[in-house]
């Protein structure tokens, strides 16, 4: 693909973490535009949506502003609101971007990624994950996704208690290579969604 144009793309999170978002936020771009772009990752700012927004705007140049807010136990319908009430303020090109229930969702779309991320390269154990189309459904997809990377990781005893998770979820999210499984999910679909029309939008 040849690629035209230069997009700023300003990724703002609710906390650090959040960085993990960048390599779906790249795989995506790189699929949907023909821009060049680059990806800035913007501190965690405390306040509502509208202050985010109002920070990302005096402390950051960007073309697109992609604001993170996991659903929790509020819901999907109304995140997504709250964005966009706080987005008419401003003529910036704001996506929101929230998962089911949380970031961590998102990432237990490959069983295998979570093997390497727990350095086991077999196909043992069976982690039993639930299908890509039902996790939205997960409860409480962080414990489930640090549960299966302990059982991935195939240690006990003292090794399993040095076990770090979070060093292993920030590695899981360099091995998922392909991230379209997402599309399966309403939330994934309306991320990318609102992410191609502010594409369109800047016309690069």
């Amino acid at each position: 693909m040849v690629r035209r144009g230069y997009l700023r793309v300003l990724l703002m999170g609710e906390g650090p973490t959040d960085r993990r978002l960048e390599p779906l936020l790249y795989w995506l771009l790189q699929h949907i535009t023909e821009c060049d772009f680059a990806i800035e990752f913007a501190r965690r700012v405390s306040g509502n949506e509208y202050r985010r927004i109002q920070y990302a705007h005096d402390n950051h140049d960007f073309d697109v502003l992609v604001l993170h807010r996991d659903a929790d136990s509020t819901g999907l319908a109304v995140r997504r609101a709250d964005i966009a009430t706080a987005a008419t303020s401003f003529q910036s090109q704001i996506v929101a971007l929230v998962p089911d229930r949380e970031q961590e969702t998102w990432l237990l779309v490959e069983e295998a990624a979570i093997r390497r991320a727990a350095f086991n390269r077999t196909a043992a154990p069976d982690l039993d994950l639930p299908r890509v189309s039902k996790l939205a459904n997960v409860t409480d997809p962080k414990a489930m996704l640090e549960d299966r990377l302990r059982r991935a990781s195939l240690r006990t005893g003292e090794r399993l208690r040095a076990f770090d998770v979070g060093e292993a979820i920030d590695r899981l999210v360099g091995e998922i290579s392909d991230w379209s499984a997402l599309r399966q999910l309403v939330a994934f679909q309306l991320f990318e969604a609102d992410l191609r029309r502010s594409l369109a939008a800047k016309q690069c």
